[in-house]
């Protein structure tokens, strides 16, 4: 409970004392001492003339200052209840709209869940793979130990061949704008965006390029070489690329630990879930 306030502050109790203390001999100097002109009447009758106006002026005074005072916690009073009822309202506001994400954050869980399911999987078949390739190199060289370009071999024949990777849901990015959370809105992005084009990347079939090709060039070489050497070189140029483009999204696939961003992104959105729960739990006992 808080304790009820003097009406004067300490400056203005000093003030008041001094003015009551040097009121007196001033008008005693005045009347008697110094005697001034134009004054009719006795110095009793003047004495009880000072003595109700100057304690008419006073009370005025003193009523002035208690109004004042009361003016000003009362404004401050008011000012409270307004501040208090706006951060209620600011605190309504922003956990409806922390409730209203919520459908948003559960499309979006499902799609992460998916993409996760979908990296650790590949992430299997391609250690398998790599065991596979090593295994040949085992076979050929009838050594069981590997040194380090041949192991580097076997990963890169791994990398260059082609992953079946489920695509994403492109309905779940228009969900972003519904996440509340900036931070997270930048980690999801980051994380789709990945994932978009790492299933991309990897999902093409350097073996179905090159049979493209042989198929548009049948024939060609007897009868046009110089249309022959074109489209070969058009064809050396698009398997280089994707070959590059597959060695840097693996290479960005291990550095960045995707599959960790990835958890930690599924995790944040677990429990924004979670504490929504919570907060449409309390909103409700709350309101009843």
């Amino acid at each position: 409970m808080n304790r009820r306030k003097w009406f004067l502050t300490r400056k203005e109790f000093f003030t008041v004392l001094f003015f009551f203390v040097i009121t007196p001999p001033l008008l005693n100097y005045i009347l008697f001492t110094w005697k001034a002109p134009w004054t009719f009447g006795e110095g009793d009758n003047w004495l009880g003339f000072w003595g109700n106006y100057s304690g008419a002026f006073v009370g005025a005074l003193v009523a002035l200052w208690i109004a004042n005072r009361q003016a000003v916690e009362q404004r401050e009073i008011l000012k409270k209840q307004i501040d208090e009822q706006r951060i209620q309202e600011l605190e309504k506001e922003a956990r409806s709209r922390k409730i209203e994400q919520a459908p948003y954050l559960i499309q979006i869980q499902f799609e992460l869940k998916q993409m996760l399911k979908q990296m650790q999987k590949i992430n299997d078949i391609k250690k398998e793979r790599i065991a596979v390739h090593e295994g040949y190199i085992r076979n050929r060289t009838e050594r069981e130990e590997l040194t380090t370009e041949e192991k580097k071999e076997a990963w890169k024949d791994v990398e260059s061949e082609a992953f079946e990777i489920k695509l994403i849901n492109n309905q779940v990015l228009s969900h972003f704008q519904g996440v509340d959370d900036i931070e997270l809105q930048i980690q999801l992005i980051e994380c789709f965006t990945f994932y978009t084009e790492f299933s991309e990347v990897i999902s093409v079939d350097l073996q179905i390029v090159y049979e493209e090709f042989s198929k548009s060039v049948k024939g060609i070489l007897r009868e046009n070489q110089k249309e022959f050497i074109s489209r070969y070189q058009q064809y050396a140029h698009v398997r280089s690329k994707i070959a590059k483009e597959k060695k840097r999204v693996w290479l960005a696939f291990e550095r960045e630990d995707q599959i960790g961003k990835l958890i930690n992104t599924l995790e944040r959105i677990e429990k924004e879930i979670e504490d929504i729960r919570q907060t449409k739990t309390l909103y409700k006992n709350t309101s009843i």
